[in-house]
């Protein structure tokens, strides 16, 4: 005999409220995959659950493509987050939907979309949100986060530091933002960039005091920002030291930008301190996420390996591989001109895609510094 309907539903329901408060727990905790088991049935039991349970399902639906974002899975994100998105532009814009919505834009601006879809996309999510009940008197923090991070993709890097300012600020009296951790990851990669260093590290100091240190993916994305900040000052042993320490949290992270992100501030400081080997192995490690179908995740693993191979090259003039002894480790070892050009003629490939994408010219700049690098090591052999 069937259950009747009026006990089904609540049933249904109350199942599905269980297993998003467990997939929070897990998503805050860093336990993505786990996350993404737990929600995925939570939006089932909730769509099970009929009318009642369709908040639930939205706000399952935001958590579980925010999980699958942070995997790398992100047309599964996308997919998990059309429902709601959809609610979002034909219904009202609850908190859910206003939440799934904008991350839907920040996703845009990853993979990336074309710059003409994009910018038509925040244009008309800023429209919507100025009509919702009681409205937002201007971008929400979330918009400008997302304008911040198209802006950093395409290489302005004022505009991107300008935007994500004014994006942090509004962030302290909206309930509905980004954790303070996107804000300063982004306010500290435009610092970097535009050679802040003094403004960089104020906002580390920031970031350091607000966020949740028990969350390890925090700890761990301050940790990188910190090495890659002393490295900047030319401190390369603090930063092997800093990065060092987070080795564990490296290993236990699932999301995989802030893997390459830890692979690259990791390889760099041991390039700088002289331990190649260190290096080479994080390297070949981080070149797994070259396949990742985030762009600007391709792009820095691809960068990462060009990167390598170029250390390898210019200092191979300088120091060559002892005559007799092919045991002690230098940069010149299995490393050559050739091996340097193939891989900067990887990246430039990505970077001629990324930039007709984004209509820009950042990514081929940061490649053609680097075959000018090369060009001027190979005048020199």
């Amino acid at each position: 005999m069937s259950e009747p309907e009026s006990v089904a539903g609540p049933r249904l329901l109350v199942q599905a409220l269980q297993h998003r408060t467990t997939g929070r727990s897990h998503y805050h905790a860093g336990r993505l995959r786990e996350t993404s088991r737990a929600l995925e049935r939570g939006c089932r039991l909730a769509a099970a659950a009929g009318e009642e349970g369709v908040h639930v399902e939205d706000e399952c639906r935001f958590w579980l493509g925010a999980s699958l974002h942070g995997e790398g899975r992100v047309q599964e994100a996308l997919s998990a987050w059309t429902p709601t998105v959809n609610r979002a532009i034909d219904g009202s814009l609850t908190t859910d939907r206003y939440m799934a919505l904008t991350r839907y834009l920040l996703v845009a601006v990853d993979i990336p979309l074309p710059l003409a879809k994009i910018s038509a996309a925040l244009d008309e999510a800023e429209g919507r949100l100025r009509d919702m009940a009681g409205g937002f008197g201007g971008p929400s923090s979330r918009i400008l986060l997302t304008r911040g991070r198209l802006a950093a993709c395409r290489g302005s890097w004022h505009e991107s530091l300008d935007l994500i300012q004014e994006g942090l600020a509004r962030r302290h009296h909206e309930p509905l933002s980004y954790s303070y951790s996107v804000y300063f990851k982004a306010l500290a990669k435009a610092c970097l960039r535009l050679g802040e260093l003094d403004l960089m590290s104020d906002y580390l100091e920031e970031w350091d005091a607000t966020e949740q240190q028990y969350l390890p993916t925090k700890r761990l994305l301050i940790s990188v920002w910190r090495a890659r900040h002393a490295l900047a000052r030319g401190e390369a042993e603090d930063a092997l030291c800093g990065i060092e320490g987070m080795q564990s949290e490296i290993a236990a992270c699932e999301d995989v930008a802030s893997r390459i992100e830890a692979a690259d501030a990791f390889v760099r400081s041991c390039l700088a301190v002289g331990e190649p080997e260190r290096a080479r192995a994080i390297t070949a490690t981080a070149a797994r996420a070259r396949h990742s179908p985030i762009g600007e995740v391709r792009f820095a693993a691809k960068l990462l390996v060009a990167d390598f191979r170029l250390a390898c090259a210019e200092a191979a003039p300088a120091a060559p591989s002892p005559p007799n002894d092919s045991t002690v480790p230098t940069l010149s070892t299995g490393c050559d001109m050739r091996r340097a050009r193939r891989a900067l003629a990887v990246v430039r490939r990505e970077a001629e895609g990324l930039d007709a994408l984004l209509e820009c010219d950042r990514h081929r700049t940061e490649v053609g510094e680097r075959l000018a690098r090369l060009d001027a090591a190979d005048a020199d052999r």
